[in-house]
């Protein structure tokens, strides 16, 4: 058993000698959180392929389960971190599949084009991500209309006091195929932060994609 191990193991002792619900158990297994989440030894497959919110999701399943866990674990059966990472990665397939089932809720280009056929059923977003590989002609289209901005209207569109941060950036960045976090480190941005932003310009910029579609 290693240094982290036996330091997990005697919070959770200390956390299993205060009653469950009790203000002692909630800040002594609170405490054994923090130890687990600061570790750096937390692995989650597919992290940063996937928008922040669904490994947040799946972390605040992971702290309801510790807080369950403290009555029943024994250090002899398994390590704390394996079974934390172990309940993290099965979490983290739940809320993929929770995003993926919320999507056709997202912004649809049959609302910005208009339009019946298969196009329509994809998202904005899921072209600008490159989820949607059935029709490349649409995902080139927009890549030009974004990197050509003839109205400047991509580019003006920034994070407040980041006028590097701009959409139209951010866009050619996921069209590319080039993974949001390499933007959050270079601009000292919350990975979160920048989705947040992508989503919203997506929903406002609706009319305008489908303004350019048409005319093009």
């Amino acid at each position: 058993m290693d240094e982290l191990d036996r330091h997990l193991k005697h919070l959770a002792e200390i956390a299993k000698q205060h009653p469950p619900g009790s203000k002692g158990r909630i800040i002594a297994t609170t405490r054994l959180l923090m130890a687990i989440e600061q570790s750096g030894k937390l692995y989650c497959q597919g992290r940063h392929d996937y928008p922040p919110e669904v490994y947040h999701d799946a972390m605040q399943a992971v702290r309801v389960y510790v807080f369950r866990l403290i009555d029943r674990y024994e250090p002899s059966a398994a390590k704390m971190m394996t079974l934390v990472n172990q309940k993290l990665n099965h979490e983290f397939k739940d809320a993929i599949k929770k995003l993926k089932k919320e999507r056709p809720q997202h912004l649809s280009l049959s609302q910005a084009i208009d339009r019946g056929d298969k196009d329509s059923q994809q998202t904005l977003e899921d072209v600008l991500s490159g989820e949607e590989q059935e029709n490349p002609y649409l995902s080139d289209r927009i890549f030009n209309i974004i990197k050509n901005d003839i109205d400047n209207a991509f580019k003006d569109k920034h994070i407040r006091n980041k006028p590097e941060a701009n959409f139209q950036k951010i866009a050619l960045h996921i069209l590319e195929h080039r993974k949001m976090r390499e933007l959050a480190q270079a601009w000292d941005i919350p990975e979160q932060t920048l989705y947040s932003f992508f989503r919203r310009s997506c929903e406002s910029f609706r009319s305008l994609f489908g303004k350019y579609i048409k005319d093009n």
